[in-house]
């Protein structure tokens, strides 16, 4: 029995009886994937050893090169014998001669001693980069705050510092906050925006009253005059001068048709007669006199456009 002849698991193999030589490859890296590599001489001619040769000769012939070799035997006509099964042998790393490069363990490698000894070195050395760290973190932050000090100083020279915010657009009490998630669908309009709608409507209405009233005086003077059987023309009569500020009657018949609309359109009515001129509004008055207040709060409520009913 050949003393290499075990295989990967240190298990003896039988060899066939025709079996004369070793081939020695190499595995390049162990435990990888990939063939191994063929041996050869110091002449490049493959490695083939005879089948009894022993471990410590073997090391010798290859030089005591570490890894793991595969040894397949061949016949005396060094051909690979099939089925025969490889043999696999494994030289260690060796430590170096004399102990160098092995730390100083003071005769106990493994002991307390040696592991309390490395924890030491290792917080002294984590306290050595600690400090060269916060150096450098000192070093560069004084830089920092000098040019902050010549940003702020440069800042003050220029005025900037003094230098007030914008304002802000200011929002009228009309307009309604919008929580989160509500659609805007179109803005809410305002009381001036209201009266601005109305206020052409009142003048128009205004407008056609008068026109009505002199269409009717001139009817009745023609009319009169075709009854004399004689053509008199006058002139146009103007419209009757009204008290500018409203009675105490008008302000009670105010109050009751106030009372009958909602807040938001009494407001809007009270924006919109401000902005009518005095005549305007004298006329107004007297006309909503002539009316009940049922009538006069309707004629009101007609000229408003439709409003949002403002939620409670």
């Amino acid at each position: 029995m050949s003393e290499l002849a075990f295989d990967m698991n240190g298990d003896a193999i039988v060899l066939p009886a025709h079996a004369q030589y070793w081939r020695v490859r190499r595995f390049r890296s162990p435990g990888s994937r990939g063939a191994p590599e063929v041996v050869t001489t110091r002449e490049g001619a493959p490695l083939i050893l005879p089948i009894d040769v022993g471990f410590i000769e073997f090391k010798e012939i290859v030089e005591n090169v570490p890894g793991r070799y595969r040894l397949d035997p061949i016949d005396d006509k060094r051909k690979i014998i099939s089925n025969a099964p490889a043999a696999y042998l494994t030289i260690a790393d060796q430590p170096p001669r004399n102990g160098a490069g092995l730390p100083d363990l003071g005769g106990a490698g493994d002991g307390p001693d040696t592991v309390l000894r490395e924890l030491a070195r290792a917080n002294v050395e984590m306290a050595r980069v600690n400090a060269d760290v916060s150096r450098n973190i000192a070093d560069r932050f004084a830089g920092i705050m000098q040019a902050a000090a010549e940003v702020i100083r440069a800042a003050d020279g220029a005025g900037i510092v003094a230098r007030l915010p914008p304002e802000l657009p200011e929002v009228s009490d009309g307009e309604a906050e919008l929580e989160d998630g509500d659609a805007v669908d179109e803005p809410e309009p305002t009381l001036a925006g209201l009266a601005a709608q109305i206020l052409p409507m009142i003048q128009m209405w205004l407008q056609v009253k008068h026109a009505k009233t002199a269409a009717t005086s001139q009817a009745s003077t023609a009319g009169e005059a075709a009854t004399n059987g004689a053509t008199v023309r006058e002139p146009a009569q103007a419209a009757p001068i009204r008290n500018t500020a409203p009675t105490p009657a008008q302000v009670a018949h105010l109050m009751a048709v106030q009372k009958l609309l909602t807040p938001q359109e009494a407001a809007v009515a009270q924006a919109t007669a401000a902005k009518l001129s005095e005549a305007d509004r004298a006329e107004l008055l007297a006309e909503l006199e002539t009316m009940t207040v049922e009538q006069a709060a309707a004629f009101v409520r007609s000229m408003l456009p439709t409003l949002k009913e403002t939620a409670s």
